[in-house]
């Protein structure tokens, strides 16, 4: 029997800025992630953090 097939999500351009405020405990990367994930984006990036 062969494994399970992964599905492929089909990536789009996104275009912008996206303002988070990400709670506490939660890395700028994995925000940025799970941002990424959401918007089933091709590429995503952040300009930076500001320590509170």
């Amino acid at each position: 029997m062969s494994p399970p097939s992964r599905v492929r999500v089909q990536r789009r351009p996104v275009h912008g800025v996206l303002l988070l405020d990400k709670p506490l405990g939660l890395s700028s990367n994995q925000a940025l992630q799970k941002a990424k994930w959401l918007l089933r984006a091709e590429k995503a990036g952040h300009t930076g953090t500001l320590d509170p």
